[in-house]
């Protein structure tokens, strides 16, 4: 609608914010390797981009956004597979169905609650019966920090585009915003190797590494990461949408 208008131009550019389910993994059924597989292939990834996102996203492939150094898709071959999660629910002795409640918050993820129940949808196809809580988003923190939810739906941004400020963050055990209580050594081990390397190569090719050991064990379920649209008077020059969605506008000038 906006780009119709004549005065105006809209520009528009994925950002890294990376969209996730994260999921416990100290706590059952999430602690069992081949349940979290199973909602990996459950999950309706381009129904969810181009029904309930109208398009205006794309594909989540690996804990370092898109976007970012060293980011590769290599090791994301997942696309939604009813009948492999099914037999996954089965291998992992959940045949018979089970239950569990996806937590969210309030206003951090665009049509979260959307994404949820058409998800939902899915899930129940394949027997698995999933609750949704929404919190405020404030509630929603302060539940996050007991690190005691077993899957919650995350939104974030590094605004520091080198991919180890989001492993350190998110997958290491020290860290306060590691609210999956994820404790492992080999995690660990590459993010205390990573942190004083100088060589960027270095650090990158160590990256990788780790981009395939979260998506080979699925810690999370990839959803996607948001398209920025900014609009403004076409006589607005020298704006750039920056990926990680904030504004900078230091180099704007207004020319009619």
């Amino acid at each position: 609608m906006l780009k119709s208008k004549q005065k105006l131009k809209v520009i528009g550019r994925a950002t890294t914010k990376v969209n996730y389910i994260d999921m416990n993994r100290n706590q059952p059924p999430f602690n069992n390797a081949k349940f979290r597989k199973a909602l990996t292939y459950s999950f309706p990834y381009t129904a969810v981009i181009n029904d309930v996102l109208y398009g205006r996203a794309i594909q989540m492939t690996s804990p370092a956004s898109e976007g970012s150094p060293s980011h590769t898709a290599e090791f994301f071959q997942y696309e939604q597979d009813l009948n492999k999660a099914q037999a996954l629910l089965k291998e992992a002795g959940y045949g018979d169905g089970v239950s569990f409640t996806l937590m969210l918050g309030e206003g951090r993820i665009a049509y979260n609650k959307e994404v949820a129940v058409t998800w939902q949808a899915e899930l129940k196809k394949i027997g698995v019966n999933m609750d949704i809580q929404v919190l405020p988003q404030a509630a929603f923190l302060e539940k996050l920090k007991s690190k005691q939810v077993p899957i919650f739906m995350v939104a974030w941004t590094s605004f520091v585009t080198d991919p180890w400020y989001q492993f350190m963050f998110l997958l290491g055990s020290e860290s306060f915003c590691n609210y999956a209580a994820i404790n492992d050594p080999q995690l660990d081990g590459w993010i205390k190797q990573a942190t004083p390397m100088v060589r960027k190569e270095d650090r990158y090719a160590l990256s990788r590494e780790v981009q395939k050991y979260v998506t080979a064990n699925d810690l999370w379920v990839y959803m996607f990461q948001p398209i920025a649209d900014t609009a403004m008077n076409k006589n607005v020059h020298g704006f750039c949408l920056n990926p990680d969605d904030q504004f900078h506008v230091r180099t704007v000038y207004i020319q009619e």
